[in-house]
């Protein structure tokens, strides 16, 4: 990304590497699907995976590091889940662009991929020997998550590295950038890296108890619409965080393909690998 100075206001220009390529072409579906949403991108060019996009402002990290308050990332959440609520009309659509398919259902055969991807010896014999362990266990819960999705949480746009650094504009106009991680499947994994990454923004602790409540924050849309019920959602909510560690290691295998041989890479891969069938993934390692 470079950030192009011009007299009526900073553009940043974007060339994406070939694995996240369709960002520029999701970035051109927003402006159709939301017309009525404020847009910053001027052009993309999805052939070659480019896009220009006026500077909207700040990241709110920027915000949080002079007020610590994390209620600075209420309206955003809400925004963000209102948005995952209306593209989840689009699946079809989201996949055409090329966005990965990371729906619950699809969830071994990801698991797949990323341990196909891995050069021999690059991940812990250890590692490898606690996949196969929980094998039947993440197999379980994506039956169950893809069940309760086919009641009432429909597969969506998940960011998949959703956090402050991410969301550009003050507090009441915070909006995500930066999709080439982004997915189609449970919306509920995106407050995974939300939850974990807060403290490396803010002085806050995991267990205040503003901190907690920004899951309930996000889910507040999903609530109004009860298609679900409560007790159906919470447990949506868990197997989405728990198949999410799943999709975190798929990310990296997928979005950095150049650093292939490089073991920092598949130390994420592993720790992501290694987290499978945690009872809380927010705080694992931690």
């Amino acid at each position: 990304m470079v950030r192009i100075p011009d007299v009526g206001g900073d553009i940043w220009f974007k060339q994406n590497a070939p694995r996240n390529g369709f960002e520029p072409a999701l970035l051109e579906a927003f402006t159709r699907w939301r017309p009525q949403e404020p847009t910053a991108l001027i052009a993309a060019d999805p052939l070659h995976f480019r896009s220009l996009c006026h500077d909207v402002g700040e990241r709110l990290d920027g915000l949080l590091q002079r007020d610590p308050d994390v209620r600075h990332l209420h309206t955003p959440l809400r925004r963000y889940a209102r948005l995952q609520r209306d593209l989840a009309a689009h699946a079809d659509e989201l996949l055409a662009i090329g966005v990965p398919d990371g729906r619950p259902d699809r969830i071994e055969g990801l698991l797949d991929e990323v341990l196909g991807h891995a050069p021999r010896g690059m991940l812990d014999e250890n590692v490898l020997r606690h996949v196969a362990a929980v094998r039947p266990q993440l197999r379980a819960e994506g039956e169950e998550l893809a069940a309760l999705t086919a009641l009432g949480a429909p597969a969506t746009l998940d960011h998949q590295d959703l956090h402050p650094g991410n969301l550009l504009g003050d507090e009441t106009d915070a909006r995500p950038f930066d999709w080439g991680d982004a997915t189609l499947g449970s919306p509920f994994g995106s407050i995974l890296v939300v939850l974990r990454s807060l403290p490396s923004f803010a002085p806050v602790d995991r267990a205040d108890p503003e901190v907690l409540r920004l899951r309930e924050v996000y889910l507040e849309p999903w609530r109004e619409e009860a298609r679900l019920t409560a007790a159906e959602l919470d447990r949506a909510v868990t197997l989405a965080l728990r198949l999410a560690t799943v999709m975190r290691a798929h990310t990296w295998t997928r979005t950095l393909p150049a650093f292939r041989s490089s073991p920092q890479p598949w130390e994420n891969v592993g720790f992501w690998l290694g987290s499978i069938g945690c009872e809380d993934p927010v705080t694992v390692g931690l």
